[in-house]
């Protein structure tokens, strides 16, 4: 689905959890959106499109609503090890006109880290686009790597065991030397 397609069904999910009761008492909920989906509402996505919409977080009352929708995935746990430990000091809500949900993104730096946990093609091709280096806030990235309050402190095994958080690291490095302007 392109951008337009992803807009269209979080306002359908609003529109039904709005009729389902959630945010007539004017408190609007929380949905946290990551992934190639995030790219795709934030313009930073290469190829502008996605096959899902992964759900990081989203309040009990509006998930019913979002997982009706195959399209919508709710299986993204896996993600936690790889957000920096401090990513909800850092979300950024999308600028959608909604009635009872608020949706945000991770920082374009929290969303580089999550890639370069993986690096692989997709990764590359979206961290490499021009729209997501005009973007991206080098010092604040490699605060994001290198601070032990972040990367590391989200994962569950001392940083240098953690063969995956090495293998963060390594990326990063190559990612910098690479394309660092």
């Amino acid at each position: 689905m392109d951008k337009t397609e992803l807009v269209d069904k979080l306002a359908r999910v609003d529109e039904d959890a709005f009729f389902s009761g959630v945010g007539r008492d004017g408190r609007k909920v929380r949905v946290i959106v990551v992934g190639a989906s995030a790219l795709l509402l934030n313009d930073l996505s290469a190829t502008q499109k996605t096959k899902d919409v992964d759900i990081f977080e989203a309040e009990s009352s509006v998930r019913e609503c979002l997982y009706r929708d195959p399209d919508f995935n709710s299986q993204c746990q896996a993600f936690c090890s790889c957000l920096p430990y401090n990513f909800e000091d850092r979300l950024v809500e999308i600028g959608l006109d909604t009635m009872s949900i608020t949706y945000q993104t991770p920082s374009v730096e929290d969303l580089a880290v999550m890639k370069l946990y993986r690096w692989e093609d997709p990764d590359k091709a979206d961290l490499t686009a021009e729209g997501f280096l005009s973007k991206l806030d080098w010092q604040q990235l490699d605060y994001l790597v290198h601070d032990p309050s972040e990367a590391a402190a989200s994962r569950s095994v001392p940083p240098e065991r953690d063969r995956e958080f090495q293998n963060l690291l390594h990326n990063y490095d190559e990612y910098r030397k690479e394309w660092r302007r």
